[in-house]
């Protein structure tokens, strides 16, 4: 019996009102030791594609059944496990990545449930099935950086916490990048993930601007969240003083200036210069401060000339250098590329598979539905990955 007519068969039992069995047919577990034995006897692209097609296959079928049950039998029967150590298999990689893809889409639908249910959504925490598939993800890089899913992973990792983020669980969202910094220190994307961190607080600053209880009146102090966001920003100027990101963190501390001398608290917008000058005494340009320091006794006379003043320079947004290996993020980077999997594929399972060719005749795998969704567009500040050789490695020569 072939996996055709297994399904054929399936469909006919659902259609009399009947139930597929508990356990994958003797037929499919046949095919899935196959798949694992071919490409151990014979590992070359072309079989590792059509593997995939095989598996993807599969599993799309049973999920557009509501089988989820049969899905993870699938995805578990290519997982290495404890007694496979010795000889990892042949799609281990695949089956964190679509373990890690049907564990966030349950995670996502609890995170919406709790914060429906919250009183105070700032203080929810991650979820346990957010944390379960941000250790699938880990495992993915640690135990296969070279693979075309483990630079998608680290994206993946970017998403959720901004899922976090847009939901104003503004802790958890860090949390989810410190943690996974954490266990992967080398990670080249490393400076994406620090001031990612500090994107969440200033979008959480902004929030709290937003929302001060009297929004008419002038603010007489910079409001804590502010205070935690410059200190911040300080920090990272400390230890990045030059690169990508440090003419855009510069500008956003200027723009919190600016916010306050918007709605007349220039006394504010002084203290916030004052203590940027204070937190980075090295500041390359010392005069500018003076400037701006001088343009809030200025908007205290004259609002719009003051702002005027206070215009950010315009920054470059920071591009990243991709591997030599598109999927390895330790491996060194060469050029920029984007924040999508390599090799013509996307984020999305239903789009062609990281791991297959650029061959149009190549199958595509099918699953039932996007893998994290969450914040559209990109969320990775840059695709590159890879080891930094030294202190601002990371950055372009010319900066």
């Amino acid at each position: 019996m072939t996996t055709q007519q297994v399904a054929t068969r399936e469909i006919k039992l659902l259609s009399a009102r009947r139930t597929i069995g508990a356990e994958l047919a003797p037929t499919i577990k046949t095919v899935l030791t196959q798949v694992d034995s071919l490409l151990t006897a014979k590992p070359s692209k072309q079989n590792r594609a059509a593997a995939i097609s095989i598996v993807n296959g599969l599993t799309s079928r049973y999920a557009q059944l509501g089988r989820h049950d049969l899905v993870s039998a699938v995805i578990d029967s290519q997982l290495t496990g404890a007694a496979d150590d010795a000889k990892a298999k042949q799609l281990d990689d695949w089956a964190l990545w679509m373990k890690a893809h049907f564990v966030g889409q349950r995670a996502n639908l609890a995170l919406s449930e709790a914060v429906v249910r919250a009183e105070d959504v700032t203080k929810l925490p991650i979820d346990p099935l957010h944390k379960t598939e941000l250790d699938l993800l880990n495992q993915l890089v640690t135990k296969h950086p070279s693979s075309d899913y483990a630079g998608v992973s680290v994206n993946a990792v970017l998403r959720i916490a901004a899922t976090y983020e847009n939901n104003r669980a503004y802790d958890a969202g860090r949390l989810v990048l410190t943690n996974f910094l954490k266990a992967q220190p080398k990670l080249n994307q490393a400076i994406d993930f620090e001031y990612r961190v500090i994107s969440i607080t200033l979008s959480e600053a902004a929030y709290a601007f937003s929302q001060r209880e009297d929004a008419t009146k002038p603010p007489e102090n910079i409001l804590p969240e502010h205070v935690r966001a410059i200190e911040s920003l300080g920090a990272f100027l400390k230890s990045h003083p030059t690169g990508d990101y440090s003419p855009i963190a510069v500008n956003e501390l200027f723009a919190i200036a600016r916010h306050y001398g918007e709605v007349g608290a220039w006394p504010v917008t002084r203290d916030i210069i004052k203590r940027f000058a204070a937190l980075v005494p090295d500041f390359r340009s010392p005069n500018r401060l003076k400037l701006l320091e001088a343009a809030t006794y200025l908007g205290q006379l004259d609002q719009q000339r003051g702002l005027n003043l206070l215009v950010a320079t315009p920054a470059p947004q920071p591009a990243s250098k991709p591997t030599n290996n598109p999927g390895d993020p330790f491996e060194k980077n060469e050029a920029a590329q984007e924040d999508t999997p390599p090799k013509g594929g996307s984020n999305r399972p239903d789009d062609a598979d990281p791991a297959q060719t650029q061959d149009p005749e190549a199958a595509k795998p099918a699953l039932a539905a996007a893998p994290y969704p969450g914040t559209p567009g990109r969320v990775g500040f840059g695709g590159g990955l890879g080891y930094k050789d030294k202190e601002d490695g990371f950055y372009r020569a010319s900066r």
